[in-house]
């Protein structure tokens, strides 16, 4: 449980436009939840093998930039969940399917949007990074 609130606060604590904080944060303990939610989402199908989750919905209307101030508390979470030696995956979900079943298995809402899922596990074993751009390749001053 310690676990599950240390990135809940971590979510709590990221930045939002007009200090809004325009999200709400949804603990997928439940295995048929989760099953229901990768029926739903194409994109999400390994939510159901993951023995945790958290959804992160948004309300478009409490805040002037609901989803980068959404996108914020997820990258926190998952941010968090590293440090606490788990894996983590972002599933996103914005616009992107019919949100119609999965706010209705999660008793979104209507004013609410689903953002992001995130899948949660011990990881099975600590791979290498993936490559990334170096910073000397990006651009510098103008």
């Amino acid at each position: 449980m310690k676990v599950i609130m240390d990135m809940l606060e971590a979510g709590r604590w990221a930045q939002s436009a007009g200090n809004s904080q325009p999200w709400k944060f949804i603990v997928l303990r439940s295995a048929e939840v989760r099953k229901a939610l990768a029926d739903a989402i194409p994109t999400g199908r390994f939510i159901s093998s993951a023995p945790l989750g958290i959804a992160v919905t948004i309300n478009p209307k409490a805040s002037s930039h609901p989803i980068e101030d959404g996108a914020a508390a997820t990258q926190k979470i998952l941010l968090e969940a590293h440090s606490l030696g788990l894996g983590a995956c972002w599933i996103g979900a914005y616009g992107r399917l019919n949100e119609k079943k999965p706010k209705k298995i999660l008793d979104i809402l209507e004013e609410e949007t689903l953002l992001s899922i995130i899948a949660i596990s011990h990881p099975i074993e600590v791979g290498n990074s993936q490559s990334r751009v170096e910073v000397q390749a990006m651009q510098w001053g103008t």
